[in-house]
């Protein structure tokens, strides 16, 4: 009796280590995720940085996040999201000529979004120091309001334009050991238009409600306008880049 229960531990001990040696080596149907310094056709890769943004004369701080697919070893499409917005506000009371005071309250909101479809073409898929261009065409809107208000008088204006651009790219990056890693750096200039730029305002002292249209430099009144411009745009990123399959 005992020599039978002896083997029939042996036996399962025996099953138990067949099974673990199974599992510890892979079922080779397992899903797996592959994982290069090098990115391949089919692959991923997710693109984080910040960079500066030149957009109509002024220059925007923006964090960088794109996602890129290769559907080649050199070819890359991306899509990504430029996004920038700025509140301020300012409390007060004001002291005019004959001591009287005025309560004063402003708010003054800038920001802009874009979506940025592109491609990038990749130089060789063997090199260490990757050097690639590529063009975008992001498309988005501007933001821009501001109320002031002076005990009853209030003064709104505001602009939400449409823009629209084309921008050439250079880059290069460097991976990081044997890590899906690499750190770059993008350089980007183009063109683009901003549909739409009048601004409108509306002004309000308590009783009544004037309503009309304004240029940016703010010198005449009109009824009805419509104001296009266009820019030479620049880019410049600071990127991170994780590649995954």
């Amino acid at each position: 009796m005992k020599k039978k229960l002896f083997l029939a531990v042996l036996l399962i001990a025996a099953c138990a280590t067949t099974a673990f040696g199974q599992i510890s080596k892979g079922d080779p149907s397992a899903t797996t995720i592959k994982t290069g310094n090098r990115p391949e056709a089919g692959d991923f890769g997710l693109f984080l940085g910040g960079g500066v943004y030149v957009h109509s004369g002024n220059a925007y701080m923006l964090p960088v996040l794109n996602l890129k697919y290769f559907s080649s070893d050199k070819l890359e499409w991306r899509i990504g999201i430029d996004a920038y917005r700025d509140n301020k506000k300012n409390v007060g009371v004001i002291v005019d000529g004959d001591n009287k005071s005025r309560n004063y309250n402003s708010t003054n909101v800038d920001g802009l979004f874009r979506i940025v479809p592109g491609f990038v073409h990749h130089f060789s898929n063997k090199n260490i120091l990757d050097v690639y261009w590529g063009a975008e065409i992001p498309f988005g809107v501007d933001n821009y309001s501001a109320t002031y208000s002076y005990d009853t008088t209030v003064y709104t204006q505001y602009r939400n334009p449409f823009s629209i651009g084309a921008n050439l790219l250079v880059g290069l990056q460097a991976f990081i050991g044997n890590l899906p890693l690499a750190v770059g750096l993008e350089y980007g200039v183009g063109a683009s238009a901003s549909i739409g730029k009048q601004y409108k305002v509306e002004e309000t002292n308590g009783y009544s409600t004037a309503t009309y249209y304004m240029m940016e430099d703010g010198n005449f009144r009109f009824s009805s306008l419509t104001s296009n411009t266009g820019f030479i745009d620049q880019t410049v990123r600071l990127t991170l880049s994780y590649y995954f399959n």
